[in-house]
């Protein structure tokens, strides 16, 4: 049997209680440094660029950099609170800090 707590206040989340789940992904915008002139016209230099750039950075800075997904389980009073600042800027939200 699976158990659920609320990631944000630790209430546990027995089976039938309202639970609610926040999924927030993250990840990086599509602009990418070469033109799309360049990107038809010479993918394989422009992937050779990217793999070069790649080698000098750790896989955490890769993932970082462009894709993340979080996901969290909250109960009915805690997801009322995220629905009303849902970036966190009161102190109590910035405590939603645990790994998927």
């Amino acid at each position: 049997m699976i158990h659920y707590s609320c990631d944000l206040c630790g209430k546990d989340l027995p089976a039938g209680s309202s639970r609610y789940t926040v999924r927030i992904e993250v990840f990086a915008a599509a602009e990418a440094d070469a033109s799309e002139a360049d990107l038809l016209n010479k993918p394989d230099e422009i992937i050779q660029q990217m793999l070069e750039k790649m080698e000098q950075m750790s896989l955490k800075e890769i993932e970082d950099g462009n894709y993340r997904i979080f996901r969290y389980d909250l109960c009915r009073q805690c997801q009322l609170r995220y629905l009303a600042d849902p970036l966190s800027h009161t102190k109590d939200l910035r405590r939603m800090h645990f790994d998927n």
